[in-house]
């Protein structure tokens, strides 16, 4: 009599664990769609930031004192700052530098590039591509800065040197991390 309890016992708990599994399985799918849907619309909302970005970089190449001169005012009013370095956004500092070294102001075009630095580093480190675009414009300057000071090795024409090849360095360095071992 006993082993006829512990037989249904058991077949109990396996009709139970069996219906268990079937409804744990039909929840999945649902679960799966939505994590799908969510990952979708932070993919659109990236694109569609990188399409702007990419847009005012265009603006910034075609021409910088127009952008320069559009933007500034419309940045002022966005935060409570005095001045375009005053700015903690690096996306924003990389275009004011881009313009400043566009229109041959090449030593605060590195200082927006270094304040864009800072700000990157102190957000995720997920911006890996503005991280190498700004300093690959940083090292720029820095040779645009020693060869608009002409021929003569004054002490900040080899400060602008040496920081291009450290900057130029880590490029190189953030570029060996990122590609895939084959």
């Amino acid at each position: 009599m006993i082993r006829f309890f512990v037989f249904l016992l058991f077949l109990g708990v396996a009709a139970a664990a069996f219906y268990g599994g079937m409804r744990y399985q039909k929840s999945l799918p649902a679960t799966s769609a939505d994590a799908a849907a969510a990952q979708s619309a932070q993919t659109a909302a990236e694109a569609a930031k990188a399409a702007d970005f990419d847009r005012q970089r265009i603006a910034v190449d075609g021409d910088p004192k127009k952008w320069l001169a559009e933007n500034l005012p419309v940045e002022f009013a966005k935060e409570t700052i005095t001045k375009a370095t005053d700015s903690k956004d690096p996306e924003f500092l990389y275009l004011y530098g881009r313009a400043l070294m566009l229109t041959g102001n090449h030593r605060e075009a590195m200082q927006a590039f270094e304040l864009a630095l800072g700000s990157l580093r102190t957000e995720s480190k997920t911006s890996l591509p503005l991280d190498v675009e700004l300093k690959l414009a940083e090292a720029s300057a820095a040779l645009k800065l020693k060869s608009q000071s002409g021929g003569a090795s004054s002490q900040e024409s080899l400060m602008a040197e040496q920081k291009a090849a450290r900057l130029l360095d880590e490029v190189l360095a953030a570029k060996g991390e990122a590609v895939p071992a084959r």
